[in-house]
């Protein structure tokens, strides 16, 4: 049975003004009820809004009354602070009714019983959810079905959860490491090994004076990817003398015009993937289309986990110029990672172990792009 949402409002008063033929209250309460019908008298509006909703009490069945009344008596042996929250669920629920559709009108009349409309209820409202998500995600969920679908259901929701979070412009200022996400956190403590002591400092520095942390953390994650290497060991080239000959031979050659791109050379040795993307730009110096295998360039060849996150979430909601782009960069390292790190960025997409974790807006606003 469907309530009116002014009728819920009202729905108390109603159960103990009509209690025809049930137990009888205190007679404080007739008192108190009569006090209250005599106070909302001066109010014509209210009054004659009170009068239609009980003509709408006494046309329903007697089945409906009774349930209301009984309603009623548990609702007035609450605490008042319970009540009050009881009755604002009751409000917001008959809000919510009053904007559906006939014909989910209709399908939660037919409930046969609290726990069925219950799970009506939870239907309708997870199918409004998915009306409202943006065309890249209705898609996406479109092609998924079963553990797949609820798996991406549930990341959905989860990076709703963080927008909400983040959505207040105060918190979109962390000061200190401690008031951003674990997630965050976690990431950062991952590539700390890998900065140099001016970065160390710098970081050090911003937490102590209470600046943008955000974007110093942005700015560092940017100068610290995490791509994956594809040596036997998992760990990457670090050094020069793990280096091929023949790029041993290449690499000097290209240090004499290298400039300040040697001095990063030098302090990248001993870092993956920092060492391997160094010794990438100084031989482009001389070489642009320079492509040597040192990480991952190919789904095949990163994580199994990261491979089917790739597979199911990222690719399908690529655009077709998108995809091309990337299939181009296939076998090129660092651009094919590079690109994935990018295309994420776009569809606000994290793929776990590689991008910088975190609310999206947090993010945005640490690169000065306006909040919508």
């Amino acid at each position: 049975m469907l309530l009116t949402r002014q009728f819920l409002v009202l729905l108390p008063l109603l159960a103990l003004l009509l209690l025809a033929g049930a137990d009888l209250p205190p007679k404080e309460d007739f008192d108190r009820n009569r006090r209250l019908l005599e106070k909302w008298k001066d109010d014509p509006e209210h009054y004659r809004q009170l009068l239609k909703d009980q003509a709408a009490f006494e046309a329903l069945p007697e089945s409906a009354r009774n349930r209301i009344r009984s309603l009623d008596r548990e609702l007035d042996l609450l605490e008042d602070g319970d009540r009050k929250r009881f009755m604002e669920v009751l409000r917001r629920y008959g809000s919510w009714v009053d904007l559906l559709s006939p014909a989910n009108k209709k399908l939660l009349e037919s409930a046969s019983s609290n726990d069925q409309k219950l799970t009506l209820v939870k239907q309708i409202l997870d199918r409004n959810w998915e009306e409202r998500l943006p065309k890249r995600d209705r898609d996406l969920l479109a092609g998924l079905i079963g553990e797949k679908r609820s798996q991406e259901i549930a990341r959905i929701r989860e990076e709703e959860k963080k927008r909400r979070e983040f959505s207040s412009r105060p918190r979109l200022r962390p000061k200190k490491l401690s008031e951003l996400p674990e997630e965050v956190r976690k990431f950062v403590e991952s590539i700390r090994p890998r900065f140099t002591q001016v970065e160390s400092d710098r970081l050090a520095r911003m937490e102590k004076k209470g600046g943008n942390i955000a974007k110093t953390i942005l700015e560092l994650a940017e100068a610290h990817p995490n791509y994956p290497a594809i040596t036997p060991a998992k760990e990457g080239i670090i050094t020069f003398k793990e280096l091929p000959e023949s790029m041993r031979e290449k690499l000097i050659q290209a240090r004499a015009m290298a400039g300040t791109k040697g001095l990063d050379l030098a302090k990248a040795e001993g870092k993956w993937p920092e060492f391997a993307l160094a010794v990438t730009n100084v031989i482009r110096l001389n070489q642009k289309e320079f492509h040597y295998p040192f990480g991952a360039s190919r789904v095949a060849e990163f994580p199994p986990g990261t491979r089917e996150f790739l597979d199911e979430i990222l690719f399908p909601a690529l655009t077709t110029q998108e995809k091309s782009r990337l299939q181009a960069a296939e076998g090129k390292w660092p651009d094919y990672p590079q690109l994935l790190v990018e295309f994420a960025r776009v569809h606000m997409i994290v793929i776990p172990g590689i991008s910088l974790p975190g609310p999206r807006e947090l993010w945005r606003f640490a690169r000065g792009t306006p909040l919508p």
